[in-house]
């Protein structure tokens, strides 16, 4: 259910101490846009009352990457690669 989503992100949030969520912005056309149930979970994801949210753009982090390559470990799956990415980008202008 959305109320079971929503505790387990805040308990996630809480139990890991973190202080920031970092999200990619969602593409609005196309492949890689996002449907109504993935954006219903980022809004979630955004009221959990605890921590701020940030937002990087697909092109600042193709752009970041270019200039100044991410050094994404060697361990992660290609699927988690876009998040590295995109924590990285966070804390590179932070």
């Amino acid at each position: 259910s959305v109320k079971s989503f929503y505790d387990s992100v805040v308990n996630f949030i809480k139990d890991n101490h973190i202080d920031t969520i970092v999200i990619k912005k969602r593409a609005k056309k196309g492949n890689m846009a996002g449907g109504a149930i993935s954006f219903k979970l980022e809004a979630l994801v955004q009221l959990n009352g605890i921590v701020d949210v940030a937002f990087v753009s697909g092109k600042g982090i193709a752009a970041a990457h270019k200039k100044n390559p991410f050094q994404i470990p060697q361990n992660i799956k290609k699927y988690q690669e876009t998040s590295f990415m995109t924590a990285s980008l966070y804390n590179r202008k932070n």
